[in-house]
Protein backbone atom coordinates (compact mmCIF):
# COMPACT_ATOMS: atom_id res chain seq x y z
CA UNK A 1 0.00 0.00 0.00
CA UNK A 2 1.47 3.36 -1.04
CA UNK A 3 1.67 6.08 1.56
CA UNK A 4 0.25 9.49 0.83
CA UNK A 5 2.57 12.50 0.84
CA UNK A 6 2.50 14.69 3.94
CA UNK A 7 2.64 18.49 3.56
CA UNK A 8 5.84 19.94 4.98
CA UNK A 9 3.84 22.15 7.31
CA UNK A 10 2.58 19.03 9.07
CA UNK A 11 6.00 17.45 9.66
CA UNK A 12 7.31 17.99 13.17
CA UNK A 13 11.03 18.69 13.28
CA UNK A 14 13.15 18.31 16.41
CA UNK A 15 14.25 21.54 18.07
CA UNK A 16 17.50 22.98 16.76
CA UNK A 17 20.50 23.31 19.09
CA UNK A 18 21.62 26.37 17.07
CA UNK A 19 20.76 29.83 18.35
CA UNK A 20 18.18 31.84 16.47
CA UNK A 21 19.61 34.25 13.89
CA UNK A 22 19.80 37.95 14.67
CA UNK A 23 16.86 40.06 13.50
CA UNK A 24 17.02 41.06 9.86
CA UNK A 25 17.35 44.75 10.70
CA UNK A 26 20.59 44.19 12.61
CA UNK A 27 23.55 44.93 10.32
CA UNK A 28 26.03 42.09 10.00
CA UNK A 29 28.81 44.36 8.70
CA UNK A 30 29.61 47.95 9.61
CA UNK A 31 27.55 50.25 7.40
CA UNK A 32 29.86 53.24 7.56
CA UNK A 33 33.55 53.79 7.19
CA UNK A 34 36.15 54.01 4.52
CA UNK A 35 36.70 50.70 2.71
CA UNK A 36 40.25 51.87 1.91
CA UNK A 37 41.23 51.34 5.56
CA UNK A 38 39.66 47.88 5.67
CA UNK A 39 37.33 49.02 8.45
CA UNK A 40 34.06 48.50 6.61
CA UNK A 41 32.53 46.44 3.88
CA UNK A 42 31.22 48.67 1.10
CA UNK A 43 27.54 48.57 0.24
CA UNK A 44 27.09 47.14 -3.21
CA UNK A 45 24.36 48.26 -5.54
CA UNK A 46 23.16 46.33 -8.54
CA UNK A 47 24.96 48.27 -11.23
CA UNK A 48 26.10 47.03 -14.60
CA UNK A 49 29.79 47.47 -15.24
CA UNK A 50 30.43 48.83 -18.75
CA UNK A 51 32.33 46.70 -21.25
CA UNK A 52 34.93 47.94 -23.71
CA UNK A 53 35.80 46.26 -27.00
CA UNK A 54 38.54 48.61 -28.20
CA UNK A 55 36.62 49.86 -31.24
CA UNK A 56 35.78 53.34 -29.94
CA UNK A 57 37.47 56.11 -28.00
CA UNK A 58 37.99 54.75 -24.47
CA UNK A 59 37.30 58.10 -22.73
CA UNK A 60 33.55 57.48 -22.43
CA UNK A 61 34.19 53.97 -21.08
CA UNK A 62 36.77 55.25 -18.59
CA UNK A 63 34.30 57.87 -17.32
CA UNK A 64 31.63 55.18 -16.86
CA UNK A 65 34.17 53.01 -15.04
CA UNK A 66 35.04 55.89 -12.73
CA UNK A 67 31.35 56.48 -12.03
CA UNK A 68 30.91 52.78 -11.21
CA UNK A 69 33.97 52.77 -8.94
CA UNK A 70 32.71 55.80 -7.00
CA UNK A 71 29.22 54.30 -6.61
CA UNK A 72 30.64 51.00 -5.37
CA UNK A 73 33.44 52.61 -3.34
CA UNK A 74 35.95 50.37 -5.13
CA UNK A 75 39.44 50.28 -3.64
CA UNK A 76 42.20 51.81 -5.78
CA UNK A 77 44.05 48.49 -5.82
CA UNK A 78 41.05 46.72 -7.42
CA UNK A 79 40.12 49.20 -10.15
CA UNK A 80 42.45 48.10 -12.97
CA UNK A 81 41.78 44.42 -12.41
CA UNK A 82 38.01 44.97 -12.39
CA UNK A 83 38.12 47.15 -15.50
CA UNK A 84 40.34 44.65 -17.36
CA UNK A 85 37.88 41.87 -16.54
CA UNK A 86 35.25 43.79 -18.55
CA UNK A 87 37.32 44.25 -21.69
CA UNK A 88 36.35 42.25 -24.75
CA UNK A 89 37.71 41.72 -28.25
CA UNK A 90 40.73 43.81 -29.26
CA UNK A 91 40.84 45.60 -25.89
CA UNK A 92 41.05 42.31 -24.00
CA UNK A 93 43.77 41.05 -26.33
CA UNK A 94 45.73 44.30 -25.89
CA UNK A 95 45.50 44.00 -22.09
CA UNK A 96 46.69 40.38 -22.10
CA UNK A 97 49.66 41.33 -24.26
CA UNK A 98 50.37 44.33 -22.01
CA UNK A 99 50.41 42.10 -18.93
CA UNK A 100 52.65 39.59 -20.66
CA UNK A 101 55.12 42.13 -22.02
CA UNK A 102 55.19 44.68 -19.19
CA UNK A 103 54.37 42.57 -16.17
CA UNK A 104 51.06 44.32 -15.52
CA UNK A 105 50.06 47.84 -14.59
CA UNK A 106 52.13 47.82 -11.40
CA UNK A 107 55.31 47.63 -13.49
CA UNK A 108 54.52 50.89 -15.33
CA UNK A 109 55.45 54.13 -13.59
Amino acid sequence: MASRPVPITQISFPPSPSPLPAPFNTPVYPAAGDPEDGGAVPRFHKLTFPTFDGKADPLDWLNKCDHFFRAQRTREADKVWLASFHMTGAAQHWYYMFERDEGGVAAVS
